[in-house]
């Protein structure tokens, strides 16, 4: 009934399916979405729309070290909606790297862009897995215990998950591994979180990262 109506107020949609907190539909169009954004009733029931909050904006990196974070005023035209410059320590010293991860108002990312006379290769961005400091709802320290003072921590370091002497985020841990795999498929697949978790096979996550 829901899927006539629609087709009777914007006609065919890509892909219509129920989620957690609604429906979740995928318009073949920007005007499309628009129109679905100005209605408010779907005959008798009351409905709410509003724009999904993960799907509708894309990551991608490009490398260049002239590239300027204030260019992003410049880039409209390919939808580009903010530019973050990525930091790396160097002697304790964060430094600006060549690599720039630019956010798109589109689910899908260009091939390249043009910024100024620079033509950049756009790739995907696969973002690293978040470590979570508030871990279990408990305040935690760098070293992966309970936070134990304001001072700098030199104390051994202690995975808070399985006790190991290594941090949470250690590349070389399993669940870390496992979370970039994650990240990877949520990215290139486009779609949530919980939804990549069940493509690798895995429940719903207990571990706060």
């Amino acid at each position: 009934m829901i899927q006539k109506q629609l087709f009777g107020l914007i006609g065919e949609v890509k892909s219509i399916r129920k989620v957690k907190d609604g429906m979740l539909i995928e318009t073949v169009s920007t005007p499309q979405a628009k129109k679905l954004f100005s209605s408010e009733r779907l005959d008798s029931p009351k409905i709410e729309v509003t724009p999904e909050n993960t799907l509708n904006y894309s990551k991608g990196m490009v490398n260049c070290k002239n590239l300027l974070v204030e260019i992003c005023s410049e880039l409209k035209s390919h939808e580009v909606t903010k530019v973050r410059r990525i930091k790396k320590k160097v002697n304790g010293e964060l430094q600006g790297t060549p690599n720039h991860v630019l956010t798109f108002n589109t689910p899908k990312l260009a091939p390249m862009i043009k910024a100024g006379y620079l033509v950049l290769s756009v790739r995907v961005h696969v973002p690293a897995p978040i470590r979570c400091f508030r871990c279990q709802i408990t305040q935690m320290c760098v070293c992966g215990k309970e936070l134990h003072g304001d001072k700098r921590c030199e104390d051994s370091i202690e995975c808070v998950n399985c006790k190991g002497n290594h941090l949470d985020i250690s590349k070389s841990w399993p669940i870390y591994k496992q979370e970039s795999v994650i990240q990877e498929i949520k990215v290139k697949e486009n779609i949530s979180y919980l939804e990549a978790r069940r493509k690798v096979g895995l429940p719903t996550p207990h571990i706060l990262w």
